[in-house]
C-alpha cells in the first residue's frame, strides 16, 4: 500500500461517516413537530400542533422474564395488565422492534422518520409503578393530558397504574 492510497481510503472512509451522520441528523429532525407533541405528552404538559397530526394506539404489555421487566407485544404469566403506548404523526403500524427492554420515564419517546412514539414506563420499587398512554382521538391539534391513578395487585403484583389521558 502506497501512501497516497492509504491517504485516498482514509478520506473516503471519513467522508462517508460524515455524509451518514449529516443524513441521519436531517432524517431525525425532518419533521420536529411529532416530537414536540410526543415530549410533551411524555412530560404530561399540553402541546399543540398548526395542522392535524395522526394519533396511533399500541397496545402492549411488560413482562417479567429473567430477573427483569421488558416490554412485549403480548401477555405471559407475570405480566401487566394491558397498557398503551402512543404514536403521533406517520406512524408504523408494527413496533416491534421496541419490544425486550424496559424504559423508564424520560427515556420512553422514541423517534422515527415523521413519527414520535411515547412508550409505557416502568420503576420498580414496594410498588411496581407504571405509566401509559390512552388518546382519546384518531387526529389532533391540541393535545392536552390529565392522569388517572389507582393501585391494584394482579396476577399477585402489586402495581400503581397510571394513565395519562390524551384529549385532543
Amino acid at each position: 500500500m502506497t501512501i497516497r492510497y492509504l491517504t485516498a481510503l482514509i478520506a473516503a472512509v471519513a467522508l462517508t461517516l460524515v455524509v451518514a451522520v449529516v443524513v441521519a441528523n436531517a432524517l431525525q429532525n425532518a419533521n420536529p413537530i411529532p416530537k414536540m407533541v410526543a415530549i410533551a405528552v411524555a412530560g404530561e404538559s399540553e402541546a399543540k400542533a398548526e395542522t392535524p397530526l395522526s394519533v396511533v394506539k399500541y397496545g402492549v404489555y411488560y413482562v417479567y422474564e429473567g430477573g427483569k421487566w421488558a416490554l412485549s407485544g403480548s401477555p405471559s404469566g407475570t405480566s401487566t395488565p394491558k397498557l398503551y403506548a402512543v404514536g403521533f404523526g406517520n406512524c408504523p403500524a408494527d413496533i416491534s422492534g421496541l419490544y425486550g427492554r424496559a424504559y423508564a420515564p424520560g427515556s420512553n419517546v422514541v423517534h422515527v422518520t415523521g413519527c414520535s412514539i411515547v412508550l409505557p414506563s416502568i420503576v420498580e420499587g414496594g410498588v411496581i409503578t407504571v405509566t401509559h398512554y390512552v388518546p382519546m382521538c384518531a387526529t389532533g391539534t391540541d393535545f392536552r393530558t390529565e392522569v388517572a391513578e389507582q393501585y391494584f395487585t394482579y396476577k399477585g403484583v402489586q402495581f400503581r397504574v397510571r394513565l395519562v389521558i390524551i384529549r385532543c
